[in-house]
């Protein structure tokens, strides 16, 4: 009696792709030993393959780009010095064709449109080249000298000599160049400057007085011109013996304070050959206001 495995169920259809890891599929003995084989020969292969080695990224170190071109220029010296020979010889070569050899030729046009022209008429002649005057030649061209050309022109004669009048101190003469300081028997001194007398200010019809300004203590001088000079008051004493402390306080005149500003001179300091002038009322009013 035959076993019933399925229990009356239909077969289910599963794919190979599908089929659990369990199951494997029955292979013949040949299609077993040729997927050993692949299987052997992906391994091999794989093992062959060389594997690709990232290279690191390499730290690039500092440059310097003028040490760098110079020592370019220093293996390179015998390129670049042969460079610059050849440049100095064409310019050179060309300066001196043009210097020397070269001659262009001028160009003679004849105006043919203008009426009333003779084309018979020859044209004018070439200007003739005159000879080029060199120094070296033997002769002493006209734009030559000694100075220029020592080779072709001669040496001028030398001048003949001056004779200088013999100057000395104590012949009585005052040459040129001697004076008061050098030579004191032969030339007098110079005369003393003149003194350029000031001119007057408001103060000076008060002239020879003291006087202060109100608020300050300070006593002043007033000089021949006008000029207020301070008294030193410690050292000023007056030619009848008198200081400033014992002189009479009425010959000391209060002016108003606006005069302060005149024109102000040298301080008056030591000794004084001569007395303070006494003032008069209506002299000294108008500078009290």
């Amino acid at each position: 009696m035959p076993i019933d495995l399925l229990q009356s169920k239909k077969p289910i259809k599963i794919k190979r792709e599908k089929l659990p890891d369990e199951l494997s599929l029955h292979k013949p003995g040949k299609e077993k030993l040729a997927a050993i084989e692949k299987a052997k020969i992906k391994k091999e292969i794989k093992k062959e393959e060389p594997q690709k080695v990232v290279p690191k990224k390499e730290i690039l170190p500092y440059v310097n780009f003028i040490s760098a071109f110079k020592i370019y220029i220093l293996k390179k010296r015998l390129t670049f010095t042969l460079i610059l020979v050849i440049i100095i010889l064409a310019v050179f070569g060309t300066g001196l064709y043009f210097f020397y050899f070269y001659k262009p030729q001028p160009k003679v046009v004849l105006n043919v449109n203008k009426p009333g022209v003779n084309l018979n008429i020859p044209p004018s002649p070439l200007p003739v080249e005159q000879p080029k005057e060199f120094c070296g030649d033997g002769i002493c061209q006209a734009n030559e000298d000694y100075n220029t050309c020592p080779l072709d022109c001669p040496a001028p004669p030398p001048p003949p000599p001056v004779e200088q009048p013999k100057e000395f101190c104590g012949d009585g003469i005052c040459q040129a160049n001697e004076n008061y300081i050098i030579c004191s028997l032969d030339c007098q001194p110079p005369p003393p400057p003149i003194p350029q007398p000031l001119p007057n200010t408001e103060l000076a019809p008060l002239r020879g007085a003291l006087v202060r300004f109100s608020g300050s203590a300070d006593i002043y001088l007033i000089e021949n011109n006008g000029e207020l000079r301070k008294i030193d008051q410690k050292t000023v004493a007056f030619a009848n013996g008198q200081t400033i402390s014992k002189i009479n306080p009425n010959l000391i005149y209060l002016l108003a304070v606006g005069f302060a500003d005149i024109r102000q001179g040298k301080d008056v300091i030591g000794k004084i050959s001569w007395d303070p002038r006494v003032l008069s009322q209506p002299e000294l009013e108008p500078y009290q206001k």
